[in-house]
């Protein structure tokens, strides 16, 4: 394996399991197509079951008896198929060998009209390791979302905090891809805490931003001075 050049490998082989570089290209396909990762594992077991009736009646034509009942028609549709696990396994094999291609097509996303920040803590609780008294240690507390007005990710970072000034360099690249600092249209930022950061972002990012409230926290600011009593509560909530 060693000895022959990475491209020339036909399959890739991890620790407990492996697949092909052509199954990695139809999972990928799918998932740039829209396809949820669940859907893609029944899309792919059907594919494999119309395959093994197919097979079975080849061979049952071939044989030209009924050797082949019901029963071996059963263990040809259990044919395996792969788990979510694997599909991930599938995408993060292509991120490992394509990065420097998605980090370039990530720093041609731009935004015209708007940008939204945000901090993620369940996916960073999933970051970190095992100590030797099994128990779990993480080595993020979230992590940093910069996302244009079509949901489209233009930017991310691992943080240990929700100060700006972690993220400080990351908004920058993001304001000179933006063209922030060259006078261009105005660009509405919406973020969770909009009185406390206004000053810092403008600082950081150029004066020519308008910081504004996102639009679940303005409304979390509402119900949470409003009784389950008023009229409008369930609402405002609905």
């Amino acid at each position: 394996m060693n000895a022959l050049i990475y491209e020339q490998q036909p399959f890739v082989l991890l620790h407990r399991t492996g697949f092909t570089k052509h199954f990695i290209n139809t999972v990928i396909c799918l998932l740039q197509e829209g396809m949820i990762i669940s859907k893609i594992e029944l899309f792919i077991t059907k594919c494999r079951r119309n395959y093994a009736a197919g097979l079975y009646m080849r061979l049952k034509n071939i044989l030209a008896s009924d050797s082949l009942d019901k029963t071996s028609l059963l263990s040809f549709n259990e044919t395996p198929a792969p788990s979510n696990d694997v599909i991930c396994k599938c995408f993060i094999a292509h991120f490992l060998e394509h990065r420097k291609l998605y980090d370039m097509q990530m720093q041609l996303l731009t935004a015209d009209s708007y940008i939204s920040f945000d901090h993620t803590f369940k996916i960073a609780s999933n970051i970190g390791f095992l100590r030797s008294d099994n128990r779990w240690v993480t080595q993020y507390n979230s992590i940093f979302f910069v996302m244009n007005e079509i949901g489209q990710v233009l930017a991310w970072q691992l943080t240990r905090s929700t100060s700006m000034d972690e993220v400080k360099l990351l908004l920058q690249n993001v304001a000179t891809r933006l063209n922030l600092h060259r006078g261009s249209s105005e660009l509405q930022i919406y973020i969770d805490n909009c009185c406390l950061l206004k000053d810092k972002l403008t600082t950081i990012m150029g004066s020519n931003i308008l910081v504004k409230l996102d639009l679940f926290h303005a409304v979390q600011r509402i119900t949470r001075t409003m009784s389950k009593k008023h009229p409008y509560f369930f609402s405002m909530y609905g």
